[in-house]
């Protein structure tokens, strides 16, 4: 068994437009190597953050997007366990919004207006608001 203990040090994200128990966010494991290029400088996995059904970066493009949900708190990588030498090979659990409705802002859309137009229709089951 692991355990781990955290230091609060984040500030308070504001993601979720409405208060209270109306959304649903879904534990998915996700490799380290995987989200690399999307982790902070501290190697931390913000919260707003588009990720794919099998723990990736969204690829998108005006026409398609692999966009599945957005991570809902951040998750820091750094001194996670890995099973092998690699430490790209070291996974967290990362609670994904699937479910609800977010504030627009605090989501990371793609700069461009048509893919991210792209982006918010694949979150089918999310309303966005300011």
């Amino acid at each position: 068994m692991r355990q781990s203990s955290y230091t609060l040090g984040a500030k308070q994200n504001k993601l979720r437009l409405i208060a209270g128990d109306h959304f649903i966010s879904l534990p998915l494991k996700i490799r380290k190597g995987d989200v690399k290029t999307l982790l902070d400088s501290n190697e931390v996995l913000l919260a707003g953050t588009l990720i794919t059904e099998d723990g990736k970066p969204v690829t998108s493009t005006t026409t398609t997007t692999d966009a599945w949900g957005v991570v809902y708190q951040d998750v820091s990588f750094k001194g996670s366990m890995s099973p092998t030498a690699n430490a790209d090979d070291a996974t967290e659990v990362v609670p994904i919004f699937v479910h609800g409705a977010l504030y627009e802002s605090a989501v990371k859309f793609n700069a461009d207006d048509a893919i991210k137009a792209v982006e918010k229709a694949a979150l089918k089951l999310i309303i966005f608001g300011e």
